[in-house]
């Protein structure tokens, strides 16, 4: 299947804001006719800005995540615990996490567990070959997809023209998320539907 990356058949629906200083901003797109509904959210992660809807017909809650680098490891960690324990519909967690996986951490052990503890499970191999953010000397798993209730999802990595950041689109049941960092302080969430 051939996905297109037109943004021009989308609505936005979710907008909030990164990073005031350097512009940054996070958004979540919709095609017309998917009935959602914006999720408030009752937890929030300090320092890290998220979005969050609802797709009724789905039953599907996707999250869209920025973690920045320099934000406390701990504070996050904690507050995904709780987020990730709550969800009773089926979820899907997009974002720019800054946790590279490709790292044999404590931290990552740790990340990982979290989400394995809470019946997540992260959406695509773990090599060099799936990097999500590549430069000229790294490669990096930053990017990450986290879904539960043994949701599969059919990733494929695209390279991104524009930043440093491939782009991620997800199939899963005749939906396909779009995530990527358009410019390298942009980070958007699309969804279409086929």
């Amino acid at each position: 299947m051939r996905m297109n990356n037109s943004f021009s058949t989308l609505t936005t629906i979710l907008q909030c804001t990164i990073a005031v200083q350097e512009g940054v901003v996070a958004l979540v797109y919709i095609r017309d006719g998917i009935t959602f509904v914006k999720r408030d959210l009752d937890i929030q992660i300090e320092d890290c800005n998220m979005t969050s809807v609802f797709l009724q017909k789905q039953n599907l809650t996707i999250y869209e995540i920025y973690r920045p680098p320099r934000s406390c490891y701990e504070i996050f960690i904690t507050q995904l615990d709780k987020i990730l324990e709550r969800q009773k519909s089926l979820c899907i967690i997009v974002g720019d996490i800054n946790l590279d996986l490709l790292k044999k951490t404590a931290t990552i052990a740790e990340y990982k567990n979290v989400i394995k503890t809470n019946a997540f499970n992260i959406q695509k191999n773990i090599s060099q070959t799936n990097a999500t953010r590549t430069t000229k000397t790294t490669k990096s798993i930053i990017d990450h997809v986290l879904a539960n209730k043994n949701l599969e999802c059919d990733l494929v990595l695209e390279e991104n023209e524009i930043s440093d950041h491939n782009i991620i689109m997800l199939l899963y049941n005749n939906i396909i998320i779009k995530h990527t960092l358009v410019v390298s302080v942009f980070e958007a969430v699309c969804v279409h539907h086929y």
